[in-house]
């Protein structure tokens, strides 16, 4: 017995955090003696679908994909159904040892718990985040809010162990058997080799990557004090949103002609893409307001910028807060405001680098005894 099949939200290979997360926790696994076997999603699959039919080689894993919801319907069958897992249960059944269920929906968590003691594997969770509650759409955040609500409090609290990614979680769970893993990289694969992306050796050169939402990064405070006070030794470059997106985001912005100026909307990239202009900033930023969200999770952006060296401009929230000595960062006050951000815009300074030496810090060799250890006190 020595097959975990791992089952979540992650989009593989590489479309979000949670596909690199739990890939990095897979080869520390494969490492160690297991036979990693996983089940995601896939927004290309539509209805319903032979899920057998999905199966793909990611990094060497066997992997399969189930659709993402799309409408009320598919969400129902997403929460509550358990048939996908069952079909690729069935195949491993007698060789697993372990079932890791990513953010998963709480009533499947449960299910999976009963089938587990008729079957003897055992069920861990894989916990990233706390949902706050702030979706659009009363009968989702019902529906979100009671899931989260029952898989924190009372789901995760009966299984086998706990992955948890903050310190933060350590500490809410602190009376159950867990084990703390950040974002974790490979410093060995070819990716992080690619050329950095062409930008002004003029300029100091912003970069900023990801999906912000109006309750996480604030994106808007960096583009007002661009706009407000024209700092044009600065050009900001905005990866994962529209200019269109951004400004449903922050209506303030409307009338910043900055945005015409030297703040450059990207769009969606690749993650390579993403990487090679992330390679080429001078700094990236996070700023975040403390609450639930920023407390109980770890921003991927913030593993990656170390990775390669890049100075992180970041609030004190959260994590990142337990890296200031061991990495570039300018922390900002939690409670900063617009002069605080011009003080600091004021500050920067072009780094000329001639060498992209990679920081090992999240290189998931680093976490392979924490993970070696937590699986023999499972065994016990």
């Amino acid at each position: 017995m020595n097959t975990i099949i791992y089952i979540g939200n992650f989009e593989l290979p590489d479309k979000n955090a949670a596909a690199h997360r739990v890939i990095n926790n897979g080869k520390i696994f494969r490492e160690i003696g297991y036979n990693v076997v996983y089940i995601g999603i896939d927004k290309n699959l539509n209805g319903n679908i032979d899920v057998l039919s999905t199966e793909k080689k990611y990094y060497g894993f066997t992997c399969y994909s189930i659709p993402y919801p799309k409408n009320k319907k598919q969400w129902f069958q997403y929460l509550f159904n358990l048939e996908y897992f069952m079909c690729i249960y069935k195949l491993y059944k007698k060789d697993v040892s372990y079932v890791i269920c990513y953010n998963y929906p709480a009533i499947l968590i449960w299910k999976i718990l009963e089938i587990s003691k008729k079957n003897n594997f055992k069920v861990i969770a894989d916990c990233t985040e706390w949902y706050d509650g702030n979706s659009k759409g009363i009968i989702f955040k019902m529906i979100k809010g009671l899931d989260s609500f029952f898989r924190m409090r009372i789901t995760h609290k009966k299984l086998d162990g706990l992955i948890l990614i903050s310190n933060y979680l350590m500490n809410y769970y602190s009376n159950y058997k867990k084990v703390l893993i950040p974002p974790l990289v490979d410093i060995k694969d070819e990716k992080w080799q690619i050329l950095p992306a062409d930008l002004p050796k003029d300029k100091i050169n912003l970069v900023y990557t990801g999906s912000p939402g109006a309750n996480k990064d604030k994106l808007d405070l960096i583009i007002k004090a661009l706009g407000k006070y024209n700092l044009d030794n600065i050009n900001l470059y905005i990866i994962g949103i529209t200019k269109d997106e951004c400004l449903s985001l922050y209506i303030e912005l409307s009338d910043c002609d900055i945005i015409l100026k030297n703040v450059y909307f990207l769009g969606r990239k690749s993650h390579l893409e993403c990487i090679s202009y992330l390679k080429a900033a001078d700094y990236t930023f996070i700023l975040r307001n403390k609450n639930i969200v920023t407390e109980a999770g770890f921003p991927t952006k913030f593993v990656e910028a170390t990775t390669l060296g890049i100075p992180v401009i970041a609030t004190g929230v959260g994590e990142v807060k337990y890296y200031k000595d061991l990495t570039e960062l300018i922390i900002l006050p939690n409670n900063h405001d617009m002069d605080d951000i011009l003080t600091m815009l004021h500050s920067l300074e072009k780094k000329c680098r001639v060498s992209y030496k990679l920081n090992n810090i999240f290189d998931y060799s680093t976490k392979k005894q924490n993970l070696i250890e937590f699986v023999r006190k499972n065994e016990n």
